[in-house]
C-alpha cells in the first residue's frame, strides 16, 4: 500500500547521480515544465503518476505552484514528495509515496513494494522521465526509450505500459536522438501507446551552438516520432540563465 506522510525530511543527497543531473540544463527543464502546464495537459482532479528524475521534480514544483486543484499523485520520487510538503500545500492535492527501498543515488524508492503500488493505481496522467530516446536504427543500438540505471529499469517498464489516458515524456534536447544504458520501451510499444492513448513528448530545441551531428540526430528522431503520430511539443531553446532569477530554481 502507498505511504502517506505528514512531513518530509531533507533527503536530497549532496552527491550522486540525481544531484549531478539537477545541475544540468536547468533552463531547459524549467521551460519544458512551463510548456507542460501551458498546454492544458493536466486537469483538476486528475489521478497522476509522477516518475523520478530531475525533469519531473522540476515539473512538480510548477504543478504545485499552479492553480490546479485536487490532484491525486502517486510517486516513488522523494524530490517530488518534498516539492509538495515544502511548498504551500494549497490546491487540496493528495500526494502518496509508493514505499520501497530508498536509493540515495537516485533520490527515489524502488523494489517490489513500489512496483505493486503502481500496479494498483488507476492513473489518468503519467509523467515520465527518460535519459535517452531514439527512433533511428543503427548496428549498435535498438531504437526506443532508455534509462540510466538497472535499479530504475523495472519501474520505468511498468510506468511505460501502465494503462492511462495520457502519458507525457518530459526531456530536454540532450536526451533526444541518444541512447543510455538500459532500454525500457521499444518502438513497437511507442506505437501501441499512441494508438491507445494521448502519448506526447515535451522537449526543447537544441541551442544555436549545438554541434551539427547532434542537431541531425534530434531532428530525425523528432520527425520520425511525428510520423508515428506522437504529439511532439518542441519549444525554442531558452536563453542561457533565463531561469536563474526565478524563485525556487535548483542550485
Amino acid at each position: 500500500m502507498p505511504i502517506v506522510m505528514s512531513k518530509a525530511q531533507k533527503l536530497v543527497p549532496e552527491h550522486g547521480y540525481y544531484r549531478s543531473k539537477l545541475k544540468q540544463n536547468i533552463d531547459h527543464k524549467r521551460a519544458v515544465a512551463r510548456e507542460l502546464l501551458s498546454q492544458n495537459l493536466i486537469h483538476d482532479g486528475d489521478p497522476m503518476v509522477l516518475d523520478a528524475g530531475t525533469s519531473v521534480s522540476i515539473a512538480a514544483e510548477l504543478i504545485f505552484a499552479s492553480d490546479l486543484k485536487n490532484l491525486s499523485i502517486l510517486t516513488h520520487s522523494i524530490a517530488v514528495f518534498q516539492q509538495f510538503y515544502e511548498g504551500t500545500q494549497g490546491g487540496g492535492h493528495e500526494v502518496l509515496l509508493t514505499g520501497g527501498g530508498f536509493d540515495q543515488n537516485y533520490n527515489a524508492l524502488y523494489g517490489k513494494v513500489a512496483e505493486s503500488a503502481y500496479s494498483a493505481f488507476n492513473a489518468r496522467v503519467v509523467i515520465l522521465a527518460i535519459s535517452g530516446l531514439t527512433a533511428l536504427k543503427d548496428l549498435a543500438h535498438e531504437p526506443g526509450i532508455y534509462c540510466h540505471a538497472v535499479v530504475e529499469t523495472r519501474l520505468k517498464e511498468i510506468l511505460f505500459k501502465l494503462p492511462t489516458d495520457r502519458r507525457i515524456i518530459v526531456a530536454d534536447y540532450t536526451k533526444i536522438g541518444h541512447v543510455d544504458s538500459h532500454l525500457f520501451g521499444t518502438i513497437g510499444e511507442i506505437k501501441s501507446n499512441v494508438l491507445s492513448g494521448g502519448d506526447c513528448l515535451i522537449t526543447t530545441e537544441p541551442p544555436a551552438d549545438t554541434p551539427a551531428e547532434e542537431v541531425r540526430l534530434f531532428r530525425e528522431t523528432i520527425d520520425q516520432l511525428k510520423e508515428w503520430k506522437v504529439n511532439v511539443y518542441a519549444i525554442p531553446a531558452p536563453q542561457a540563465g533565463a531561469s536563474a532569477s526565478e524563485s525556487g530554481s535548483p542550485e
